[in-house]
């Protein structure tokens, strides 16, 4: 097996990474996840989700300085973050199928609505990429008003955040190491420098395979200047997992989330999980004819240019 062909477990929950992480860094996670109402469970769990204990103050000790890493952090990050640049470079030349699902858990137990989305990201004769929805199914939502449009924006989260470019933007600071299944990863924290009012920046956890020096693994909120913005989607903490493609491209194959609205009953919870399959280079499509717009919603058919 090759170095790039090791990869980490799927769908590890948010307490199996709370769990192994060393006390440099608890307190910033416990903080991610109170703050975005995140519960713990597998990935593939289904069926109602245990209501959340009841908050409890507890004192947590101060964190330790973690152990320096056998290379310079400048090292790592200088390597990662180039890694990062080809990546994102070579990603805009694969096709792939995605999958997103969103899933409902009201508070009363009963059963709720369904989203499915199937897209296919596919390369045009012009080099340009497009979207093309090529199924809509599920059940009516109870407590959400989200649509299958919302479902398409959500799944567009930023899959490189940490190019050499955007990290400058970035304090980035090395917290410790921890086992990812078959990897060993260097853990570091990442924060914007300045918050900005229209771009999303990551504020989180990422996992550096410490073989590839490659991001293997991202955990944490996408953040702005301004909390809740008017017509903002939910979900903003993920859980972000890669695999390696092609046997050497770490490209975002999982990503998770889950919040929660508030109803009379009390809260629903919903949970949102995005599958990238089928990796292919150069995978082409037809270019589609350009349409006068209408004001209206493109029809699922109607490829969306991506670039």
């Amino acid at each position: 097996m090759t170095e790039c062909q090791r990869s980490p477990k799927r769908g590890s929950s948010i307490q199996e990474t709370v769990t192994h992480m060393s006390s440099g860094f608890l307190l910033f996670t416990i903080a991610l996840v109170l703050a975005a109402g995140t519960p713990t469970g597998h990935a593939q769990q289904s069926g109602p989700i245990s209501a959340p204990p009841d908050k409890e103050v507890r004192r947590i000790p101060a964190a330790s300085t973690p152990p320096a890493p056998p290379i310079p952090v400048s090292d790592i990050i200088r390597q990662f973050t180039a890694r990062e640049d080809e990546f994102s470079r070579e990603h805009l030349r694969y096709g792939f199928h995605r999958t997103v699902r969103l899933q409902e858990f009201p508070a009363d137990g009963s059963q709720g609505g369904e989203l499915n989305l199937d897209e296919e990201i596919y390369l045009g004769a012009n080099g340009r990429r497009y979207e093309k929805v090529t199924k809509e199914a599920g059940t009516e939502l109870k407590n959400s008003q989200l649509t299958f449009q919302d479902l398409k924006e959500l799944a567009r989260i930023a899959f490189f955040p940490l190019t050499s470019e955007e990290a400058a933007r970035y304090n980035i600071t090395y917290v410790g190491s921890q086992p990812l299944d078959e990897l060993q990863t260097y853990v570091l924290r990442v924060q914007p420098k300045h918050l900005e009012r229209r771009t999303r920046q990551l504020e989180g956890l990422i996992y550096v395979d410490d073989h590839d020096m490659a991001i293997v693994k991202i955990y944490g909120r996408w953040v702005t200047e301004v909390d809740n913005p008017d017509g903002a989607l939910p979900f903003s903490l993920f859980d972000v997992q890669r695999e390696p493609v092609d046997g050497k491209y770490w490209f975002p194959d999982y990503a998770r989330s889950e919040d929660v609205v508030a109803v009379k009953e009390g809260q629903t919870r919903l949970r949102l999980t995005i599958h990238m399959t089928g990796f292919k280079a150069g995978a082409t499509g037809p270019v589609p004819a350009p349409t006068k717009p209408t004001g209206n919603e493109a029809p699922p058919s109607t490829p969306t240019p991506l670039n």
